[in-house]
């Protein structure tokens, strides 16, 4: 139920001439340090790996200095670094992702709110999540999407990732 209701935002990249490319950063949260779970097995399988075959970078031109569960305020903060604005300085392909940990803020919130699970970064939450919506007869569990709904379109996704920079 979380993963389809939390949408995963895929970055949009565009190359004209794949071969001009020699210094590349990937900067971001866990998007794009690659970490993901596919059939239960945790691979690293990253787009800035891909970018890197795709480009023909060398390992030693490849830095990702992406950071899981980094937040877009914390991200602020580290781009003003000067390891990272050196890093930034010296590339001529640079990849940023960011935001998801918000996103997955909120709808964990909106997960809790309508279904009346605690929240909790405990793995077992979506478990709970899934077992109080399966359990629950059809009235509740329209309540249960319309209250995720009403608790998602009311939040100022924007506004709290500005007011945090700000």
């Amino acid at each position: 139920l979380f993963s389809l209701l939390v949408p995963y935002i895929f970055p949009l990249t565009s190359f004209s001439k794949y071969d001009t490319y020699t210094n590349y950063v990937a900067l971001g949260d866990s998007t794009s340090q690659g970490y993901t779970i596919i059939d239960g097995v945790l691979v690293d399988d990253c787009y800035p790996q891909k970018v890197k075959e795709k480009c023909n970078i060398s390992e030693e031109n490849f830095a990702n200095m992406s950071i899981p569960s980094l937040t877009t305020l914390q991200f602020y903060d580290l781009i003003q670094t000067s390891e990272y604005t050196e890093a930034i300085k010296n590339c001529d392909l640079l990849t940023i992702t960011i935001g998801a940990n918000e996103i997955t803020q909120i709808g964990a919130e909106a997960l809790s709110y309508a279904t009346g699970v605690p929240m909790t970064w405990d793995p077992t939450f979506t478990d709970l999540v899934l077992e109080a919506f399966l359990e629950a007869d059809l009235p509740t569990k329209t309540a249960m999407i319309t209250a995720f709904h009403e608790y998602v379109t009311t939040q100022d996704i924007f506004g709290k990732v500005e007011a945090n920079i700000l």
